[in-house]
């Protein structure tokens, strides 16, 4: 059993993980990452939900607040002006948008 675990990992390191989302990437054709951005924002939901049984959570969005694209976008957008202020053009551009959404909802929802 412990061969094929082995194996499972060597193969799943083999591959590429390497597909996460720049902003730049992003930028250039927003329409067709919708799905992206709404699995990461849903995705960041359940981790706070599963999260609070474990430890403190990252973040702190009301209960009673449900998020949609367009407010995603917006805490996207935030962050990005926030890092635009200790980083280059070319630097923020090269982020990984999950990155930036996570930090976003830090600081919009803190704890």
């Amino acid at each position: 059993m412990k061969k094929l675990l082995g194996i499972v990992v060597l193969g799943l390191l083999w591959c590429n993980v390497s597909s996460a989302l720049t902003y730049k990437q992003f930028k250039l054709n927003p329409d067709e990452y919708y799905g992206y951005i709404t699995g990461l924002y849903k995705g960041f939901g359940w981790s706070i939900s599963l999260q609070e049984k474990i430890g403190p959570r990252f973040y702190c969005q009301p209960r009673t607040l449900s998020l949609n694209y367009e407010n995603v976008i917006d805490i996207l957008e935030k962050e990005v002006k926030r890092a635009l202020k200790s980083m280059s053009k070319e630097e923020v551009d090269k982020l990984d948008i999950g990155m930036l959404l996570a930090f976003g909802f830090q600081k919009t929802f803190p704890c």
